[in-house]
């Protein structure tokens, strides 16, 4: 496959573990709710730096801080942004 050519293992050596409990349900449901009725998290057309549009197979959307919520500090073809909400900043920290 072409796109083999192109794929390289990331030089990631970490340690990853499942924590059952990470999120309460009351704040997974929360953070969901918070996620899909208050940003555009569905639009999959991301307009290039030349005007052109191109449509994914998902849609994007950063939650980044506040410096780089701004088309001027990434450019849209990056997808949709906004800083971090109260509830994600918690997940975040």
């Amino acid at each position: 496959m072409l796109s083999n050519l192109f794929m390289k293992p990331l030089s990631l050596k970490c340690e990853a573990f499942y924590l059952e409990n990470f999120l309460s349900e009351e704040d997974a449901t929360a953070i969901f709710s918070e996620i899909t009725s208050a940003f555009d998290i569905t639009d999959k057309n991301l307009t290039m730096s030349d005007g052109s549009v191109c449509t994914s197979e998902t849609s994007t959307y950063i939650f980044t801080d506040e410096e780089y919520a701004s088309f001027d500090a990434l450019h849209e073809a990056w997808g949709g942004r906004s800083a971090w909400t109260a509830l994600l900043a918690r997940v975040r920290e």
